[in-house]
């Protein structure tokens, strides 16, 4: 159980999907894709089989993750690599990437690439990538630890949230100047994201 209340912004519903294959939730995310002003997937999930579940002209955006292939996910995702959107009254941007632990076909991203690319991305109000900042205290895939670009970004741009895949039960990671870090298992769908 969290510290913290869920946080992702008053006046913004947001379903977020993470490192998930959609067993066993197939009805639960389409009932919150459809109650959600926004569907985000932060990588290593079946946007073939998440996009069916989501109403027509529903907004979606992705960021990619290790096991996503580099390609353009089918509708209505846009990815998020180092740019952003305006939705609502949100600036949304993104990181699409994972560390390369092995072999394979994903989208990854070096702390050089990272931080050349995040360098150039203007601030933003909830910022989504794959993987985690370094430096929480807790490490990522049980050793690897994140990257310290998206450290130096989220201090430097502050933005009010930060959303990245996670492969345990944690959630709120960590309040840091007043920015949430939430890492995201499966499916998180809060009511309603605010401060208590």
């Amino acid at each position: 159980m969290s510290r913290f209340a869920y946080a992702a912004a008053p006046n913004l519903n947001v379903v977020f999907f993470a490192d998930t294959d959609l067993r066993g939730l197939t009805e639960l995310a389409q009932s919150a894709c459809a109650d959600a002003d926004l569907v985000v997937s932060l990588g290593n999930v079946n946007l073939e089989e998440l996009s069916v579940l989501i109403p027509p002209k529903k907004p979606a955006l992705c960021v990619l993750g290790d096991k996503d292939p580099e390609r353009q996910p089918p509708a209505p995702f846009k990815v998020l690599h180092a740019g952003g959107v305006n939705f609502k009254d949100w600036r949304v941007a993104g990181l699409s990437g994972g560390k390369r632990l092995g072999t394979g076909n994903g989208f990854y991203i070096d702390e050089e690439e990272a931080k050349a690319l995040l360098d150039k991305l203007p601030a933003c109000d909830l910022f989504i990538s794959h993987l985690p900042p370094a430096g929480l205290g807790r490490t990522w895939h049980g050793s690897e630890p994140g990257l310290h670009a998206i450290t130096s970004y989220l201090q430097e741009k502050n933005p009010i949230y930060h959303f990245y895949a996670r492969k345990d039960d944690e959630t709120v990671d960590d309040i840091i100047s007043g920015m949430w870090i939430v890492g995201v298992n499966g499916m998180l769908y809060p009511e309603s994201l605010r401060y208590i």
